[in-house]
């Protein structure tokens, strides 16, 4: 009786285990055909849009008045330092500049009909200052 159990249960858990890998292997299949989806979305005319937030290196508060520029767009963060623009589908390159910062550049994708977050940190730049004493030359 015990050897019957024991082969039951054993089954048991191989039909569980057989339709456990069914299940992964379906998921891995419909992920694959999603990821061959997106890709020829990419591909497509249209537009998407691109966003992000850029903010300080070294404090890690918002950036505003940061300009935004790509050959598909441009754009000027907010004083929270959010950025959001249309472009057109392809890739590029963004390229972010603000007075004071080591300007930053990140590439992208965007894909018709979709939203791509890009999002950048810059680094505020040294300043020196010079002083002048009269009569010194």
């Amino acid at each position: 009786m015990k050897k019957t159990i024991f082969t039951v249960i054993v089954a048991v858990l191989a039909a569980a285990f057989i339709m456990v890998g069914n299940s992964f292997a379906e998921d891995q299949e419909q992920e694959t055909q999603e990821n061959i989806i997106s890709t020829a979305d990419c591909t497509a005319a249209g537009t998407g849009t691109i966003y992000g937030m850029v903010t300080d290196a070294s404090t890690g508060a918002p950036l505003g008045g940061v300009y935004v520029n790509s050959s598909l767009g441009t754009g000027d963060t907010t004083d929270q330092g959010f950025y959001f623009m249309l472009s057109r589908a392809g890739s590029g390159t963004l390229t972010f500049t603000k007075a004071g910062y080591a300007g930053g550049i990140k590439t992208f994708t965007v894909c018709a009909g979709t939203s791509t977050e890009i999002n950048a940190s810059l680094i505020r730049m040294k300043t020196t200052t010079t002083t002048s004493v009269a009569g010194c030359n």
